[in-house]
């Protein structure tokens, strides 16, 4: 493996782990992190950044990877594998979750729905008017 970011992972990852009980995120999010962290190294080597664009990173791997890069930054750990932290980062981007906030207000006579997106606010207003 020479010097891979595996080689990192296993190293610090009973400290990430650790430092990971600390965020302020539910443990079944810890738990997953950790878990996708831990099968993307059994099946990836990676000795680059750049090589992070030739892979289809799942979204827990993404955020797992993101919070491994921030254990490192408070650690203190700048470089990794000849590599400074920020351009590790800079090929590990979270995707847009495709969330939407909907804010339902309802009385007898109106529903108003207030929406950054009008796809789900069409489906959402024909389930409510349904009932």
């Amino acid at each position: 493996m020479g010097n891979a970011l595996n080689n990192i992972w296993t190293e610090h990852k009973d400290k990430f782990k650790e430092w990971l009980l600390h965020k302020n995120i539910s443990n079944c999010t810890k738990r997953d992190y950790l878990s996708a962290l831990t099968k993307f190294f059994e099946n990836h080597l990676v000795y680059k950044p750049m090589e992070f664009r030739s892979k289809q990173l799942k979204d827990k791997e993404e955020r797992g990877l993101r919070n491994l890069f921030s254990y490192f930054e408070d650690e203190e750990i700048d470089n990794i594998c000849g590599y400074n932290l920020e351009k590790w980062r800079r090929y590990v981007k979270i995707k847009k979750s495709g969330v939407v906030e909907v804010y339902v207000f309802a009385s007898r006579t109106r529903i108003e729905i207030c929406t950054k997106f009008v796809y789900p606010a069409g489906q959402l207003l024909r389930f409510l008017t349904s009932y």
